[in-house]
């Protein structure tokens, strides 16, 4: 995968990200991500630990899921 493919995936990421703007938990977007075939799952979860890191994405903690 070259760098072109990793800056597309994760703009998907947060662009589905900003189209539900709401606070979506990482199942929830992992679901949406795998039901339209647009990430495997190993690499959308590096994916979106590398934006958490980077802070493209924030993370909320409740009583029970991080979302």
């Amino acid at each position: 995968m070259d760098v072109t493919d990793l800056a597309i995936n994760k703009l998907i990421i947060l662009y589905i990200l900003n189209k539900l703007n709401k606070p979506t938990s990482n199942s929830q977007l992992t679901q949406i991500i795998l039901e339209n075939n647009l990430i495997n799952y190993f690499t959308l979860q590096q994916y979106i630990s590398e934006l958490i890191n980077t802070g493209f994405i924030n993370t909320i903690t409740d009583n029970k899921n991080n979302t």
